[in-house]
């Protein structure tokens, strides 16, 4: 249902961003944030009234495009607020908080759902309800109104498939962020919870440890990941952020062991601390003055089907190797091996031809 509504939705993403584009930034996060609010009272009423479980379908399906739309952005205004050798550092601080505001959300969301079901809802109403007014008061137009292309203020947005030639590039990007997230953000869907019980016989509180030393490494480490590894070229850095997903995945494979899987969770935030600020900053370094909102809505796009399929893939692959589900998590590993060798290759050469790093002869 999430990959049909992804699928249908998605489209609608590029022209979202095309439209911060023209309008402004702030007038439309305020929208999503109000939106979602108000989606969230929606949530709240239904199964406080136990209505047709199709409204909460609908109310969900709303929510998968608001977020991606508010995601879409926030990397805009980090973008129009920095420059290039800034924003990889402003983009893991967002990563930061929110991580952080995720944690904190998630505690209160288990305190008032230990009350009720439906008043679980009520910390994201609250939540969205609070970040849509600190933004109306805060919050500045980041978007200079000369960088709006000339001739292009009254242009209606145009299929995601019009004129590729002129998108090949961002295209081309978000289609490969897309697939090296779908492999490698596996230990993000169901299939490794559902993994680690059926073949480790792991208890789900020890489930939610594990996973809570994804934010802790977030929270505490992402400024200093990024640090480092802003000392190498993004294609480089990225492919070396997708192999540190690989070398989890085997960890995952080979044995399971409490402290040897809490290891491979570290190790896999540390790839994600490392590919998911580097992406944000390719993109808003390739985006055209103007277009930088209806870059990242194309990115949003793929990336929305493809996390979409995410769960598939994973589930998948268990029902493939369920007479031995390690050999699911070692074909990750190889796919994921695949996957970094390609991103260096690609990556660099996409980057290369619109010039923004050094030519091949030159050292990464």
């Amino acid at each position: 249902m999430f990959l049909l509504a992804s699928t249908v939705l998605s489209p609608l993403q590029r022209r979202s961003g095309r439209l911060t584009d023209l309008r402004g930034r702030k007038p439309f996060a305020v929208l999503v944030q109000a939106s979602a609010s108000l989606i969230y009272v929606c949530m709240f009423f239904v199964v406080s009234y136990n209505l047709s479980i199709y409204f909460m379908f609908i109310a969900l399906i709303v929510i998968m495009y608001l977020g991606n739309f508010q995601w879409s952005i926030i990397n805009s205004i980090v973008t129009d607020s920095y420059d290039e050798k800034e924003r990889t550092a402003a983009f893991s601080t967002f990563r930061v908080t929110s991580n952080a505001g995720i944690g904190v959300g998630l505690i209160f969301a288990g305190i008032f759902y230990s009350f009720s079901a439906s008043e679980f809802f009520l910390v994201p109403v609250i939540a969205t309800a609070l970040e849509c007014l600190i933004t109306s008061i805060f919050l500045r137009e980041t978007m200079k109104k000369d960088e709006i292309p000339v001739g292009k203020e009254n242009e209606k947005p145009l299929s995601i498939f019009a004129n590729l030639g002129h998108y090949r590039t961002i295209i081309l990007m978000s289609i490969l962020f897309s697939v090296s997230g779908t492999i490698a953000n596996q230990y993000e869907t169901p299939a490794t919870p559902i993994y680690f019980v059926t073949q480790w016989q792991i208890p789900v509180y020890f489930i939610s440890a594990l996973f809570a030393i994804n934010t802790a490494v977030v929270v505490f480490f992402q400024m200093l990941i990024t640090r480092f590894f802003s000392k190498y070229r993004e294609h480089l850095a990225y492919s070396i952020g997708i192999f540190l997903y690989g070398i989890g995945y085997f960890i995952f494979a080979y044995t399971g062991y409490l402290y040897a899987l809490a290891t491979a969770i570290v190790i896999l935030t540390v790839g994600e601390s490392i590919i998911s600020p580097i992406s944000s900053t390719v993109i808003s370094k390739v985006a055209p003055p103007g277009q930088v909102g209806e870059y990242f809505g194309i990115n949003s796009f793929f990336g929305g089907i493809f996390r979409s399929a995410s769960a598939i893939v994973g589930l998948g692959l268990l029902q493939i190797f369920y007479f031995k589900e390690t050999d699911a998590y070692y074909t990750l590993f190889v796919l994921i091996m695949i996957v970094a060798v390609v991103s260096y290759i690609y990556l660099g050469n996409l980057l290369r031809s619109q010039n923004k790093i050094p030519s091949a002869s030159q050292p990464v």
